[in-house]
């Protein structure tokens, strides 16, 4: 009788939060090579060529664009040790929670060309956590993840064998036919990234939730980093010791 009420819950779930989750999971799968691509479509922004002189440093970035353009609210300049990467200027802008990215070249501080596809991958990101629904999409994303954790823990349940065989719960009976074969086949894949869907929603409810992720903190016996305030960036300062200028 348990069995069958778990089986219902979790078929039932399958095909609402199921939708839910596939979508997240291609979304997730898309906006991790983000950089990647984006480095790909934009070699002019990306790429320089290597001078003999060494890079301007975060210091002489910082005080370039202070003389060049004060308006410009600076947060963060990152300098990249390859020869032929780009320093990034990270600008404050009105809509970027994280602040604008600007790639400048790190010989002559000229501004590179703008980032193309930044819009699709910032689409991408808010489908993955919100569904693009704000606040209400947070909360059903986060809870799909945590049915997730029920998908595994029924489905394992739900599979428990009368005797057990190593061979039953990790390869396919080719013998089978039909429904039968559908789900052995659902069973066994489910078996085999049992782990890696714990992990997936296990670390990302991290976002979800504070509970989780006080909870997370607690477990692992370190403390929680506390977010700080950003610097202000934008007054004029001639000390080469200007706040958030960062090397790599």
């Amino acid at each position: 009788m348990l069995k069958k009420i778990f089986f219902q819950i979790h078929w039932i779930l399958g095909i609402s939060a199921g939708l839910i989750l596939a979508l997240m999971g291609v979304t997730g799968a898309i906006y991790s090579y983000d950089q990647q691509i984006l480095k790909l479509i934009n070699q002019d922004s990306y790429v320089v060529q290597a001078q003999a002189s060494p890079k301007l440093t975060p210091a002489e970035l910082y005080q370039y664009f202070q003389k060049k353009s004060p308006e410009i609210k600076i947060n963060s300049i990152t300098i990249v040790k390859d020869p032929t990467a780009s320093s990034t200027v990270n600008i404050q802008k009105e809509g970027e929670r994280r602040g604008y990215n600007m790639m400048v070249n790190p010989y002559t501080a000229e501004v590179l060309p703008e980032i193309k596809g930044r819009g699709f991958f910032q689409f991408v990101q808010q489908l993955h956590r919100t569904l693009t629904f704000g606040p209400v999409g947070k909360q059903i994303t986060g809870a799909c993840t945590l049915i997730l954790i029920f998908f595994v823990l029924s489905g394992l349940y739900l599979r428990w064998p009368k005797k057990h065989s190593w061979r039953q719960w990790l390869f396919v009976k080719p013998k089978l036919k039909g429904r039968n074969f559908i789900w052995d086949l659902h069973a066994v894949v489910g078996t085999w990234v049992v782990v890696f869907y714990l992990i997936l929603a296990c670390t990302g409810l991290y976002w979800s939730y504070d509970w989780w992720r006080d909870g997370m903190f607690k477990i692992m016996g370190v403390e929680r980093p506390q977010p700080q305030m950003q610097g202000n960036t934008g007054t004029r300062d001639d000390s080469p010791a200007s706040p958030n200028r960062n090397a790599e």
